[in-house]
């Protein structure tokens, strides 16, 4: 049913009217979920925490989630997650070995929790934390005090040799359904358990 203010129009003019408001109309972005790590929220539409407003990048961050959680680290899902801290610090390994089982274990895990997606590349290499700024400020943040009561701390695993060896995961993938192909994320490991 046609308005007041269409009657009397051509289809031509309807058309070029539906065209320029398409154009000039902004339509309010809606929050698709949660952007991880957690940030307050500053954004119009945002709540508490910062939130995802493309559903491509909100795939990458489940994604991203899934693989770095450890199996057993999510309440109520015990297979939730990967081992790859695991694989990773297994020194009796190969760097092809390791890289394969890492593959097939993060294949496994897509396949059961995200199965929209379609993994097609996967490259897993050690990075020289000495040539890599992040390398350092990783290390540091991956728990290297160790509370052994409430009044005094120590150092842990400072001499280690496997708590210096970083991996680059890279991981490729297709999200199908969206017809959203060449998607990648970068993921850092330590190999230390």
């Amino acid at each position: 049913m046609a308005s007041n203010n269409e009657l009397g129009r051509s289809i031509r003019e309807l058309k070029t009217l539906g065209e320029w408001k398409s154009k000039t109309t902004v339509q309010e972005k809606k929050p698709i979920g949660i952007k991880t790590p957690l940030e307050k929220g500053s954004l119009k539409g945002e709540t508490l925490f910062k939130m995802h407003f493309n559903i491509v990048d909100q795939i990458k961050d489940n994604l991203k989630n899934l693989i770095m959680t450890q199996k057993g680290e999510r309440l109520g899902f015990p297979d939730y997650g990967t081992s790859l801290r695991t694989i990773y610090s297994n020194t009796s390994l190969t760097e092809d070995q390791i890289a394969g089982l890492a593959s097939e274990e993060i294949k496994l895990v897509v396949n059961k929790y995200l199965p929209n997606i379609t993994l097609s590349e996967f490259y897993s290499s050690e990075v020289d934390k000495n040539n890599f700024s992040r390398g350092k400020d990783f290390i540091d943040k991956q728990g290297s005090v160790l509370v052994t009561d409430s009044s005094s701390s120590s150092t842990k695993n400072k001499l280690n040799p496997s708590l210096s060896k970083i991996y680059k995961i890279v991981i490729n993938f297709n999200i199908p359904l969206l017809n959203s192909e060449n998607n990648s994320i970068i993921l850092f490991i330590n190999s230390a358990i």
